[in-house]
Parts: C-alpha cells; structure tokens; sequence
C-alpha cells in the first residue's frame, strides 16, 4: 500500500449559481458509489462552525474495506501512483491500512482558477469519505466482540475521492474541486484540472435534466392529484397540513409507534433485565455507567416504505429531523441514511480537537409549554448531568493521551439543544493535538466514541459485548472525512437508518447509571428511534408540497 505520490494538486471553481446540496447530490447519485456529507440545521450564521459546510461526492478511485484483519482494496480508477485497477487482499491493522493510504500533504499546491475569487479555508479539500464501525474498537483497546455478525458488513468503509463539492452555508457560496497526483507538480496540476472539468460537466448536465423532470413530475403530480379529488386525505397528513406545521410535524413524531411486524433482540421486559443487570455491575464498583442499544428491523414494505428509494427515505428523514452531521452514502452492500446530532471528533489546520458528547435526554414536547418544562426537566436532572459529566471526564481522559499538555479544556458543560423529537444534553470538550501525533493517533485514543461506550470504557465495552446479542457494525461508530492535509471530521452514528436487501435495521439506546429506571430507559430508546420509524412510513413531503404549489409553478425542493 504505498502512499509515494511526489506532488498533490487540488484546483477549485466556484460554481456559477448556487446549488442547494440536495439538488447538487441529484446529479451524481448516477455514478457508483454517491456520498453525501449534509449539514442539514444549517442556518444563516452557522452554529459555532458546527454546520457551515457541506461536502457530496461520487466515483472513489479506490474503495478500502476492513472484515477485522482482512483488509480489501478495490482499485477503481488509475488515478493515483501507486494504486492501480482491481482488487487486492492483504491481512493487517485497519487504522494502519487508513494512515498508509492518506494521501500525504507534503507538495500540496492548492489553486483556484483564475477569475473566481478564492474561498475560506474549506476544512475539507479531498482524501477519504466513510464510516468506522463500533467493533473496530478492538483494535484499539483489549475487548473482543462476540455478538453475531449477521449483517455482514465491513467493519470499516471509506471512499478515497479525488472530485467533490463543497458548500459554504455561511458565505452561500459552492465549489468544485478536483485532484491530481503525479510525479511533477506540473503533471499534477493538470491532471486536477481535468478531473475538476470532469465534475463540473458532470454536474452542469445533471442538474439541467434534473430541472426538466422535475417540471414534467410537476404536471404528473398536479394531474394525479386533481384524479384523487374527494379521496379522504391520512389523519396524519391532515394534521401536518393544518395550523402550526412544526408543532403538528413533532406531534406526529412523538406519536409513532414501531409498527406490529418490527422485531428486535430484546423486549421490554429484557431491555429491562438488561439494565438491572448493569445496575448489578455498577453497584460491585465495576463500572459507572454502560450505554445500552437494541436493534430494531422491519421489511420496508410492512413499513409501507418504497423498496429500493434509499434516497427519498433520506429527504424525508432530514425533513422530519435535520441534524448538524447528517449523511448519506450509497454503497453496494447497504445504504446509509444518517441524522447524527453528536460530533464525534474533529481535528481542525491549526492542530486543535473538539469533541461534543452527548449524553441526556428527554422527548420533546406536545405543546410550547410542554417543551419549556422537559427541557427544564432535563437542564436540571442530578441522573442526566451525572451521566454528562462522566463522559465528559472520559473524553478528557482520551484527549490526554494525545493532546499537548494544559491544552484540554470544556467550554461548554451540559448545555440542551432541541432537535425533532428529542432535547439532548450536550457538552463540548476541546485541546490541541501534539505535533508527533497525526490524524489516525488522535482516531486510535477515542475511538469508540465514549458517550456510545460508557465509563470507565473499557469495562462498559465488555458489558456490552455480553449483554447485547448482535454486533452494532455501524451504528456506535463513526461518518465524516479525513482531509489530505491532516485534518478530519466525525459524527458518532446514531440517529442512522441502514438499508439492506428490503429491510431497514436501526438502534437506539442509552446510558445506564445506578438510579436508572428500566422502563424509562426502555421509552427512551423508542423516543430515539421515532424519527427514524417515520421517515420509512410518512408519506413523501416533497409530494405534499407539489400539491401546495400554484399551477405551472416548478415543484419547490424540500432542502
């Protein structure tokens, strides 16, 4: 796996008007492969820098894949010295195969083209896009997984790209940007020069017959929707088409149920004896608090979902439940459809950390009032701040491992943020990385992210492994990026949908401490799991909206 290149180039365009990510993403979900990194609560003035950007792909030039000790290399284009066409197995570290294949930032000429004005230091330029699975952690600290694997997906999957778009929410500007990798620095500023062309033409014809279908969408809709006159509308679309639609939107959220044919590893009644069981633990001084999940899958269609439109179950799930780390990718093996509120770690040019637990919770309200007083409710619980606190103290603990000394700090501790069905306690915990570390170290000393683990993590891991009856794979792990200079960014993956062969499978759990009670641990698990449940079953609100537009008008996009 050699990682000699010589020289890297990356050249940038602004792209003539400014796509909406969603839009942009129509245009390249026909290439294998399609990613979406989607800052979904973005808002005028960003949120601490926490949703200012988005990035959407498509095409890898490689693909690495990790069962354990298996690593998988898929060649897929010649783009890069070194790394050529087909597939290749070796047998190694999963981490180590990632920091080998990274490509290096030595001899990294960074250009935007002339006439366009240069943009912000967008964090991220190119290197790899994907996910870490929860059972990797064995790498990393000395526990064994012995849940059965029945999904069979990769422990690890990321997707080495040389073309990308990135989106500034903040300054409302979108890019292109291509890569090259070569020998000369010459070479390599022309080859990203062909492969920024191949993109922007690439997305250019896209979004142009993406606006024709969806003006002749428009006409069908319209057209069916004057054949369907007189038809009883859903209760559920009656009450999200009448007064306050955001209040209405969550009063269904908090209403729905896993349907009869949802099936799961544990009941009630066993999710509890789970918990009294790690209450047992906790009261021999054995561990002080363990995060507990249970899997939950149905058949799509007894969801009364459409098989095979991963991507419209997506555009609805951010439309029910926008996340700051929201995400999408679409591999061969399973699609992704994440709404992750938690930052998991991130690692910024200047060497500095942030990590930002989330650990606390409560559902949101029916009413205005009802919201105050939960959030309240949870702002002020001795159990939930207890639960904060010992991540937090956790985080500080992996973040000393490979931080620069006096460096690690928590400028915010247990602040509540509301998100669509739930408000959540969350802490935000920064340092500044030391210069003999890199990316990949700072991966090793916090990987699995603490608030899915619990504390101290390596004996809240082994409880989890015997107490949970299948392998968390994605979920529990982490989605984001590694910048080819050095950087990265990572939510821990909650709040997801995986999509595999007509099935949806999705988790949802909590932290245990020794004054849980079972039963309302067992609500707050289904509280996590609502949104999710209704972005399979909800009718599509882009279609609601068509019926909404006057005539002739363009059907508006729900991004």
């Amino acid at each position: 796996m050699p990682r000699a290149i010589g020289c890297t180039a990356v050249r940038l365009r602004e792209l003539p008007r400014l796509l909406d990510p969603l839009e942009a993403f129509e245009s390249l979900r026909g290439d294998p492969y399609p990613w979406l990194l989607d800052s979904a609560t973005r808002c005028a003035g960003g949120v601490a820098g926490r949703d200012r950007y988005s990035f959407a792909g498509a095409d890898p030039y490689l693909v690495l894949r990790a069962f354990s000790r298996r690593i998988e290399l898929e060649g897929r284009r010649a783009v890069r010295p070194g790394i050529g066409l087909g597939r290749e197995v070796v047998r190694g570290d999963p981490f180590d195969a990632l920091q080998a294949l990274l490509p290096p930032a030595s001899e990294l000429e960074i250009q935007t083209l002339p006439g366009d004005s240069p943009p912000a230091l967008l964090p991220f330029v190119g290197g790899a896009v994907g996910y870490l699975g929860y059972e990797l952690g064995e790498f990393v600290e000395p526990v064994a997984s012995s849940g059965r694997n029945d999904l069979e997906l990769p422990d690890l999957c990321l997707l080495f790209v040389d073309r990308l778009l990135a989106f500034d929410h903040l300054e409302g500007r979108a890019f292109a940007l291509g890569l090259g990798f070569a020998q000369s620095a010459a070479e390599a500023g022309q080859r990203a020069e062909l492969a920024l062309a191949e993109l922007q033409e690439g997305v250019e014809e896209g979004v142009g017959k993406g606006l024709e279908k969806g003006l002749e969408r428009g006409v069908e809709k319209r057209g069916a929707s004057r054949s369907r006159a007189g038809r009883a509308a859903p209760a559920a679309l009656l009450a999200l088409d009448s007064g306050n639609e955001a209040l209405a939107s969550r009063r269904r959220l908090l209403a729905t149920e896993p349907p009869a044919s949802c099936s799961g590893h544990f009941s009630a009644g066993s999710y509890a004896r789970a918990v009294e069981d790690i209450r047992e633990e906790i009261a021999a001084g054995n561990v002080y608090q363990a995060n507990l999940t249970q899997r939950l899958e149905l058949a799509l269609e007894d969801a009364g979902a459409r098989q095979g439109d991963a991507w419209s179950h997506y555009r609805v799930l951010r439309e029910l439940s926008p996340a700051p780390f929201a995400a999408y990718l679409e591999l061969p093996e399973v699609a992704i459809l994440s709404s992750s509120p938690e930052r998991f770690i991130a690692l910024d040019a200047e060497r500095g950390v942030e990590s930002r637990p989330i650990k606390g919770t409560r559902p949101r309200g029916g009413s205005g009032a009802q919201d105050a007083e939960l959030a309240a409710e949870l702002e002020h619980s001795e159990k939930d701040r207890a639960e904060n606190l010992m991540i937090v103290d956790l985080v500080r603990n992996d973040l000393g491992r490979v931080c620069e000394t006096g460096s690690i700090a928590v400028p915010e501790l247990m602040t509540i943020e509301a998100y669509a069905s739930v408000f959540q306690m969350v802490s935000t915990v920064t340092g500044r990385l030391r210069e003999e570390h890199h990316a990949v170290d700072l991966l090793r000393a916090t990987f699995p992210p603490g608030s899915m683990t619990g504390a101290p993590k390596i004996a809240a891991m082994g409880i989890i492994d015997r107490l949970e009856p299948v392998r968390r794979g994605i979920y529990s792990g982490a989605i984001g990026y590694f910048d080819l200079r050095g950087g990265l960014d990572l939510s821990v993956v909650i709040r997801t949908l995986l999509l595999k062969k007509g099935r949806a499978y999705l988790h949802a759990g909590g932290a245990v401490v020794a004054d849980s009670d079972p039963a309302a641990e067992y609500r707050e698990s289904l509280d996590k799991a609502r949104a999710l449940i209704a972005a399979l079953g909800a009718p599509a609100i882009e279609d609601r909206r068509r019926r909404r537009a006057p005539r002739g008008a363009p059907s508006p996009d729900p991004g």
